[in-house]
């Protein structure tokens, strides 16, 4: 569960929100007024995340449930095969040489890359 407080309301109530997958908004409250979660509408599919509120003026706070689910098996197959990969590899070289960090390895790069959000 995520708390996301925007200072100014967005312009014409459209909301980009920096976490995903979202699953739910749990609530919504506009300059410290409690709204009702189902008047904030979150667009199907849209990366970022994108998430409609009812006109207002102020700050806007926005409760959410980020992830993919709360079970192991909700998490897609390859980033649980990248998480395995990348602790067997911390096993096998376990600080016996000493080696910079080049980022993720090529092979979990990829099993990562649908995930990973790109900014410029």
């Amino acid at each position: 569960t995520w708390r996301l407080t925007v200072p100014v309301f967005p312009r014409g109530g459209v909301l980009r929100l920096p976490l995903r997958p979202v699953s739910a908004v749990t609530a919504v409250s506009v300059d410290g007024t409690p709204r009702d979660p189902a008047s904030a509408r979150l667009t199907p599919g849209a990366d970022p995340p994108v998430l409609h509120l009812e006109a207002a003026a102020g700050e806007v706070t926005v409760d959410l449930v980020v992830g993919f689910g709360p079970s192991p098996r909700d998490v897609p197959a390859p980033l649980r095969l990248a998480v395995r990969r990348l602790v067997a590899r911390w096993f096998e070289h376990r600080g016996d040489e000493a080696a910079p960090y080049d980022g993720l390895p090529a092979d979990l790069a990829a099993l990562v890359a649908p995930w990973r959000r790109v900014r410029l």
